[in-house]
C-alpha cells in the first residue's frame, strides 16, 4: 500500500520489547559505582561482561551503565540510581526512547494525510493494518534486498540513491544516524545492518501486534536526525532502505535469513543509500 492511500492508526511508537527476549547483551561501559548481578552473586561491572535478561545491574547516585545488544549492536544508556532487572532497565530505556520520538506523531500523521500536502515532518510510528498489497510489498523487498546482501557479500559496490543519503554522528565508540531526503515526496524507511559474519537485521525493529505494525517515515525534503537511538561502531555495512511501500521490518528480516523464496514477485521501488563519508 502506498502512502498516498493510508489510512494512519495513532498509536505509541515503540521499539520491540517482545523482540528482545531473544537478544544478548555485554557491558558496554560503566561510571561510578555500577554493580552487576550474574551466576547467582554480585561484582563489580566488568566492560564486555555477558548477561542475561533476568541478571540484574545496581547502579549508585552519579554512576551510569550503558548495555549493548551483540546482535543489533544497539546501545541502552541507564542513568536512574538504583537495582533493576536487565529486561526492566532495557524496557524503560526503549520507552523514554518511544516517548520522545511519539511526541511529534499527531502533527506528522495529519501533515500526511491530508491531500495534496507535501510537509516537513520529524520521525515518528505509525501503524496500518496488513492488506495483500503489503504483504505483496514484503516479499519483494526481501527477494530484492537477499540479492543486495550476496552483492555486497561479493565485493559488488552500490549505486547510491540521488534522493537521499546516509550519515553517521561517530562520538568515541558509538554513533547516531543523520537521513536526508531531498526529494518532493515522504519515504518509508529502515536501516539494514550488514556484519561481516552473521545474520543481517534492521536496526529499527518495531513493536506490532497481530494485525497491526508500525513503520518510520521521513519527511519531503527534510533531514533526520536519530539521536533517541545510538549503536556501537563497528565495520558492518549499514544501508538505508527506503521505498513508498509500507513494509515490516520484522518480517522482511526474517525471510532474508530464510531460504531464498522462488516465488516471482513485482518488485517494488526502493531507494538505496550507503553511509556517506
Amino acid at each position: 500500500m502506498r502512502l498516498t492511500k493510508l489510512a494512519f492508526f495513532i498509536l505509541l511508537f515503540g521499539f520491540s520489547c517482545s523482540a528482545i527476549q531473544a537478544q544478548k547483551y555485554q557491558i558496554f561501559r560503566t561510571s561510578g559505582g555500577v554493580k552487576m548481578y550474574h551466576n547467582k552473586q554480585w561484582s563489580p561491572a566488568q566492560r564486555r561482561a555477558p548477561l542475561s535478561l533476568s541478571d540484574s545491574i545496581s547502579i549508585e547516585n552519579g554512576g551510569f551503565c550503558t548495555l549493548l545488544n551483540t546482535q543489533t549492536n544497539q546501545l541502552f544508556d541507564i542513568k536512574k540510581s538504583g537495582k533493576y532487572s536487565v529486561k526492566k532497565a532495557i524496557d524503560a530505556t526503549m520507552r523514554e526512547s518511544s516517548n520522545i520520538i511519539s511526541q511529534t506523531t499527531q502533527n506528522i500523521a495529519n501533515s500526511v494525510s491530508s491531500a495534496g500536502k507535501s510537509n516537513n515532518y520529524n520521525i515518528y510510528g505509525a501503524t496500518m493494518r496488513a492488506d495483500q498489497a503489503t504483504i505483496q510489498a514484503n516479499k519483494s523487498l526481501a527477494n530484492q534486498l537477499s540479492k543486495l546482501i550476496a552483492d555486497i557479500n561479493q565485493g559488488k559496490s552500490i549505486k547510491p540513491s540521488k534522493n537521499l543519503s546516509l550519515q553517521r554522528t561517530i562520538s568515541n565508540d558509538s554513533f547516531t544516524f543523520t537521513i536526508q531526503n531531498n526529494a518532493n515526496r515522504p519515504y518509508v524507511f529502515n536501516i539494514l545492518r550488514i556484519p561481516k559474519q552473521g545474520t543481517p537485521t534492521f536496526c529499527f525493529n518495531l513493536d506490532k501486534t497481530d494485525s497491526e505494525y508500525f513503520f518510520l517515515l521521513i519527511g519531503a525534503n527534510s533531514t533526520l536526525t536519530i539521536n533517541q537511538v545510538s549503536f556501537y561502531l563497528d565495520d558492518a555495512t549499514y544501508i538505508l532502505i527506503a521505498t513508498e511501500d509500507i513494509f515490516d521490518p520484522t518480517w522482511v528480516a526474517n525471510a532474508i535469513a530464510a531460504t531464498p523464496s522462488k516465488e516471482k514477485t513485482k518488485k517494488v521501488a526502493v531507494e538505496l543509500s550507503p553511509i556517506q563519508p
